[in-house]
C-alpha cells in the first residue's frame, strides 16, 4: 500500500486490510467494466482501437476505485 493509501486509512481510522480491499474491489470492478465497454465497441465497430480500449479502461478503474472502493472499505463496520 502506497504512503499516501496508509496516511488516509490513518486518518480515517480505517483498517489497511479493509482500504487494500477497497482498492482491489474498486481495481476488479473497473477491469471488468473496461472490458465490457471495450467488447462493446469491437462488436458495433467490427476491430478493436487499442488507444480507445486503454483510455476506456483507465477511466473505469480510476471510476470503480472512487466509487466502489469506499462502498466496500466503508460497507461492513468491525463490531
Amino acid at each position: 500500500m502506497t504512503d499516501v493509501a496508509t496516511h488516509l486509512a490513518a486518518v480515517l481510522r480505517v483498517q489497511p486490510a479493509a482500504a487494500r480491499r477497497g482498492l482491489v474491489a474498486g481495481s476488479a470492478w473497473g477491469l471488468f467494466m473496461g472490458a465490457l465497454l471495450t467488447a462493446s465497441s469491437a462488436w458495433s465497430c467490427g476491430i478493436i482501437c487499442v488507444a480507445d480500449a486503454a483510455l476506456t479502461t483507465v477511466f473505469s478503474i480510476a471510476a470503480g476505485v472512487c466509487t466502489m472502493g469506499p462502498l466496500v472499505t466503508f460497507g461492513a463496520r468491525p463490531t
